[in-house]
């Protein structure tokens, strides 16, 4: 699925929202702007995988601007902070 020029996988998503990370439609904060989480995507290659997040970006649409970019899954991860998570 593409999000505004960025791809979502939607295989990839719902392999790491089973591991426990952020399902789409999550809203975060980041660096004190405002985020949805709109799902994951990989650019790795298979035999690079020993840490996933490494491997990984999170697709995140911004409230104010509307604009799409992806983020790598560690930075997210480590740097977010959940504002709401969808119901």
């Amino acid at each position: 699925m593409m999000a505004n020029g960025t791809e979502v996988d939607d295989e990839i998503t719902a392999k790491l929202v089973t591991e426990g990370y952020w399902p789409p439609g999550v809203l975060l904060s980041l660096e004190g702007q405002v985020f949805v989480i709109l799902g994951y995507s990989f650019w790795g290659w298979i035999h690079d995988c020993g840490d996933s997040e490494v491997f990984y970006d999170v697709s995140l649409h911004h409230v104010a601007t509307g604009i799409v970019s992806l983020f790598p899954l560690m930075k997210v991860t480590q740097a977010a902070k959940i504002i709401e998570e969808e119901k």
